[in-house]
């Protein structure tokens, strides 16, 4: 992906063993001291561009040149950055191991026998399509199959059948059982989602929670993928179901503007609302007599949970969704429900895209089922003490770092209740690495059955499993060890947990940083990482939860209504920057840019508490936190290093739904927002001996 840095990285990596050097070794000579900092350098210099003014535009200042070096259309993505690198270095490492001679170790041997399997199925081969076909049909038949069915429109209107004939009898469709089914038995959500959590009102029990599933676009932006699946599941229909052209593209249509109608159903993020608003606590029964004209709420549960016995309360998440969606269904012929119910179920299971690119798209599948074992397995091969050490201790540099400022009067708008509260919340936090020593993937993977050979079967046995695991529904789940997360690049805060997980996906050496780059790097990289995670148990949604992740009310009233007003600062500045044609969302969420802001800040106050430590022993660390063959000083640097971070190209179809469907700022505003809010930053390009800057704005928000 990146020319020029893979071109380093290739050298970095192979010049030890050309050189007759184990890598650790040659990188404590000088000579690969050199070479290391040199090749760093290098790579901050190629991406910049001095000829813009760092006071106009600090974000072009850093990274104008990293389009024309990691073009997203010559590379054939749709966005290029450096956690897309990093994604594509840590498939590598994954397609090795994958294809690797298996070793008679039982786990990693069943992750390469599935990903076999999924090299040879193919979308033609009769023993895949029975085998498709025994899948779905424990729930029920497509309409299309069944004896020329009449089928009409979403109740607005839409005419047209796709088939001439008459309504035949046949056994009467319940949407709501089959769902509760398919989730009893593989754990798949569709339509409704029940799941068991820890209650978020009181962390020390649990409850049932009913809301929507995961939606794979966007409701509130105009999607450019959704034509492409629309013109994908036309395809498949044809493919896998036998459906001639325009029967095809008619029932795609359905099937996809129901999918559209129900993901527009839930509240919109840019509301603001926090998890915890978004809860209703119900009697069961009381929810069941409220909603009986719909469907059987008790029976749904009975059966989705697999048990008669069910708690006397429910929460509902999200209660638009809820009541839209059911209007939805009334309104949807049974046939194009059942249809849609079907076809998710079997999403899990058909194979698409493998044609183009068979080993990556195997990859993402095998990834997507064993995320966590995989990434314990591929971590061992670049596990380093010192990184870990280094992590560890940055955190608690950091931590401290927030701790003084929150104990002196940095915040004086804080009340001394708020503050003691918010004192134990962060005392309270901790942080972990995602190696995931403590699974126990030998007694998870002994009993599930995993062949080279059919691909169908071993997702059928991989869901089944991981619900057999959990044979009281009702219990918080024991194992959630492969529960098709998708592979993180960045840290990420938990308020439930009050804990911060670092993936190790980001520790691959010579990435972000290395223990022989200037702190200023690390700093500026992995440190603003850890303070934005940090900042989130302090954002506009994390600061509804106490230190137990429960959800508690710890603001006195002057707090709160201070922390408002600023929070308003940051809406009203980021609605007036444009991109991909448009203002960005008027949204009343600000917790990314707030953790942005406030990261950078408590990040760089980290670096300078270092840098005055150090300097008793070492007068001259300023000059010598630095890299060679780069004019920039170590407090630059580290500012420099932040803004690349945030270096990407997108093509310009993509902007606009980027810009709306996500929480994050785009990433040239994650940089010229934070930055021009800064008075630090403005001081060190020297931004304040000139008139108004752009990046130097007399109106800075601020709140931590």
């Amino acid at each position: 992906m990146l020319v020029k840095s893979f071109v380093v990285y290739v050298v970095i990596v192979t010049l030890p063993l050309a050189c007759g050097f184990p890598e650790n070794e040659l990188f404590e000579t000088p000579m690969g001291k050199e070479l290391l900092k040199r090749s760093k350098a290098a790579d901050i210099k190629s991406w910049m561009d001095a000829s813009h003014n760092p006071c106009g535009d600090f974000y072009h200042f850093a990274c104008a040149n990293w389009k024309r070096i990691n073009s997203a259309q010559l590379f054939g993505d749709y966005a290029t950055d450096q956690f897309h690198d990093m994604l594509k270095l840590m498939e590598a490492k994954i397609l090795d191991f994958l294809t690797d001679p298996r070793r008679g170790a039982v786990v990693e041997d069943k992750l390469k026998d599935f990903y076999e399997s999924c090299l040879r199925v193919h979308w033609n081969d009769g023993g895949y399509l029975e085998a498709l076909r025994s899948v779905y049909g424990e729930y029920g038949e497509f309409s299309f199959l069944k004896v020329k069915p009449v089928i009409r429109g979403l109740g607005d209107g839409e005419e047209g059948k796709m088939m001439e004939g008459q309504n035949q009898e046949v056994e009467e469709f319940h949407w709501w059982s089959t769902v509760a089914k398919i989730k009893n038995t593989y754990g798949l959500a569709i339509i409704l989602s029940v799941d068991v959590l820890k209650d978020l009102n009181n962390a020390n029990q649990t409850m049932v929670y009913l809301g929507p599933p995961n939606f794979e676009r966007n409701p509130t932006a105009a999607n450019p993928i959704d034509q492409l699946q629309d013109a994908r599941l036309h395809a498949l229909l044809q493919q896998y179901l036998g459906l001639d052209k325009d029967s095809a593209k008619q029932v795609a249509k359905w099937i996809m503007n129901f999918d559209i109608l129900l993901s527009q159903s839930y509240t919109d993020k840019h509301e603001g609302k926090s998890k915890a608003d978004l809860l209703t606590l119900y009697n069961v029964s009381d929810l069941n007599e409220e909603f009986q004209d719909h469907f059987d709420v008790e029976k749904f549960l009975q059966l989705t949970l697999g048990t008669e016995n069910l708690p006397a309360q429910v929460y509902v998440y999200d209660k638009k969704y809820f009541e839209k969606s059911l209007l939805i269904i009334k309104a949807t012929d049974s046939a194009i429900v059942e249809d849609y119910i079907l076809w998710s179920l079997l999403k899990d299971f058909i194979i698409y895209g493998k044609q183009r690119a068979p080993k990556k798209w195997c990859v993402a599948r095998t990834k997507k089922y064993f995320s966590k074992s995989l990434e314990h397995v591929i971590y061992q091969q670049y596990r380093s003490e010192q990184y870990e050490k280094e992590v560890y201790e940055l955190w608690h540099e950091i931590k401290a770092a927030f701790h003084d400022s929150l104990k002196g009067d940095k915040y004086y708008w804080m009340g001394q209740s708020t503050r003691e509260h918010a004192l134990e919340k962060l005392d309270k936090m901790n942080l972990t690495i995602n190696s995931h020593d403590n699974e126990n993937f030998q007694e998870f993977f002994k009993d599930l059955i995993i062949s080279p050979h059919n691909y169908v079967a071993n997702i059928k046995a991989i869901l089944k499993h991981i619900e057999s695991l959990r044979p009281n529904k009702l219990e918080v789940a024991t194992h959630d060890l492969e529960n098709e997360e998708i592979m993180s690049f960045t840290p990420t805060y938990s308020e439930f947990s009050n804990a911060i997980q670092v993936p190790v996906a980001l520790l691959q050496p010579y990435r972000l940083w290395h223990p022989l780059y200037p702190k200023a790097i690390k700093y500026g990289t992995l440190g603003f990482l850890l303070a934005h995670e940090m900042i989130h148990g302090f954002d506009d949604e994390g600061r509804v939860y106490d230190a137990h992740g429960n959800a508690v009310n710890w603001w006195d009233e002057k707090s709160a209504y201070e922390f408002e007003s600023r929070r308003r600062c940051f809406q009203a500045q980021y609605h007036n920057y444009t991109y991909g044609g448009r203002l960005l969302p008027n949204s009343r969420r600000q917790s990314e840019n707030i953790a942005d802001n406030a990261g950078i800040r408590l990040a760089y106050t980290a670096y300078v508490r270092w840098l005055e430590r150090e300097k008793p022993t070492n007068a001259n660390i300023e000059r010598e936190d630095v890299l060679p063959n780069l004019d920039y000083n170590n407090r630059e640097l580290f500012f420099i290093s932040f803004a690349q971070l945030w270096c990407e190209d997108v093509q310009t179809l993509f902007r606009s739904y980027l810009a709306f469907s996500d929480v994050h700022a785009p990433s040239m505003y994650r940089v010229i927002g934070s930055l021009s809010n800064f008075h630090d930053f403005s001081w060190i390009f020297r931004c304040d001996m000139k008139p108004e800057t752009p990046m130097n704005p007399s109106l800075k928000c601020e709140l931590y």
